[in-house]
């Protein structure tokens, strides 16, 4: 069964009110944000996430792997905000830098192409 935005989250506070205080599971008025708005929460600190996105994107081991030109004009435009048409250049820029990160922390693990 799938959850409704302001729909109370029944089995988890069944689950967790042995765990957690009254104040968190009888709050009703307060919701987590869902998976539905990442794009949203990634607002929130735009500036700081656009930094680790281009820090990652832009490291030399990296750099055999990308078109940085390409890299630089898709940054570029989202430098201005995340607008929703940004959001599925967004999806894949994120979806590269775990790459990042992994031949940051293993370096020499690739050879180069």
């Amino acid at each position: 069964m799938l959850c409704k935005k302001w729909r109370e989250r029944r089995l988890v506070r069944d689950y967790l009110k042995e765990l957690l205080p009254p104040e968190i599971t009888e709050n009703f008025l307060r919701y987590g944000r869902q998976s539905a708005d990442w794009a949203e929460r990634l607002k929130l600190r735009w500036p700081q996430n656009l930094e680790l996105l281009e820090e990652g994107l832009f490291s030399p081991e990296m750099e055999p792997f990308v078109e940085q030109e390409k890299l630089r004009s898709v940054l570029a435009r989202l430098s201005g905000g995340l607008q929703k048409e940004d959001y599925q250049s967004l999806r894949s820029l994120i979806n590269i830098y775990p790459a990042a990160l992994f031949l940051r922390d293993f370096p020499g693990l690739i050879s180069k192409p």
